[in-house]
């Protein structure tokens, strides 16, 4: 079980919780503790509900995505909109101050909670997607399966609970970066390769 461990600004060690295992995690404005969780971590979990376990960090494995307070409380665990899938794997997230978007198998909907937890899905075709960005109403998906692992699709955000592909293409990065370690962070894709920070934003393809 992994820990989450909030520290001062001096650098003191202020709080330690369980908070899963086979995690990425991003924090809000506010501070809330955002964590998606791997098919290895929510089939995990459903092994540990049927042996009796039932406290927070198991509760957040077995919804796919969870949001923990400062305190370790369990404040958020994902269900889905009416018509849309349970998580079986949640590939992709990205928390926009406070609001979290993701993106998980097995039909890939784009998912947006916010500060008042009341998620909102919207279809989408584009299956494979590791990572995402945001800005106004378009979403830039990352990543797809086998020769598709580069591949970056530009999609609006439609007000009928669809997304609409604008635009397609290929990203160029640098021959020892991970495609599986690009990661979004409000309207930008980062990925970190030989110890230098490399960023794909709206502004360089729009």
């Amino acid at each position: 079980m992994d820990s989450a461990r909030i520290y001062t600004n001096d650098g003191q060690l202020q709080n330690e919780f369980a908070i899963g295992w086979a995690i990425g995690a991003q924090i809000s404005t506010s501070g809330e503790i955002w964590a998606r969780y791997y098919d290895e971590a929510i089939v995990g979990a459903g092994i540990a509900f049927y042996q009796g376990r039932t406290e927070p960090a198991i509760e957040a494995q077995a919804s796919g995505l969870g949001c923990f307070n400062r305190l370790g409380d369990l404040i958020y665990a994902y269900m889905p909109p009416p018509g849309f899938g349970h998580i079986f794997d949640c590939y992709a997230l990205n928390v926009v101050q406070d609001v979290a978007w993701a993106c998980y198998y097995a039909d890939f909907p784009l998912v947006r909670v916010g500060p008042d937890k009341t998620p909102r899905a919207w279809s989408n075709d584009v299956a494979g997607a590791s990572a995402l960005a945001l800005r106004d109403d378009q979403v830039l998906l990352f990543g797809g399966y086998e020769d598709l692992a580069k591949r970056c699709v530009l999609q609006s955000i439609d007000s009928n609970g669809k997304l609409t592909p604008l635009a397609s293409f290929e990203a160029i990065l640098p021959e020892d970066a991970d495609p599986s370690a690009v990661i979004g962070r409000g309207s930008k894709l980062c990925v970190v390769a030989n110890a230098i920070w490399y960023e794909l934003s709206f502004d360089d393809i729009t």
